[in-house]
C-alpha cells in the first residue's frame, strides 16, 4: 500500500507538472495517434479486401 502511494503522489506531481503546460502538444500526439490509427486501420481493410 505504502509503495502504491507513493506512485500515486508521483503521479499527482507529474501530472501536475504536466499541467502547467500548453494542452497543444499533448493535442498534437492525439490528433496525430488518431491519423495513423484511421491509416492501419484503412491499409487492414484493404488487405483483407485484397486476400478475399
Amino acid at each position: 500500500v505504502k509503495g502504491s502511494e507513493s506512485f500515486y503522489a508521483l503521479f499527482r506531481r507529474w501530472s501536475s507538472k504536466v499541467s502547467h503546460y500548453t494542452y497543444g502538444g499533448y493535442a498534437i500526439v492525439m490528433l496525430l495517434l488518431g491519423v495513423s490509427m484511421n491509416l492501419f486501420v484503412v491499409a487492414a481493410t484493404y488487405a483483407i479486401r485484397g486476400t478475399k
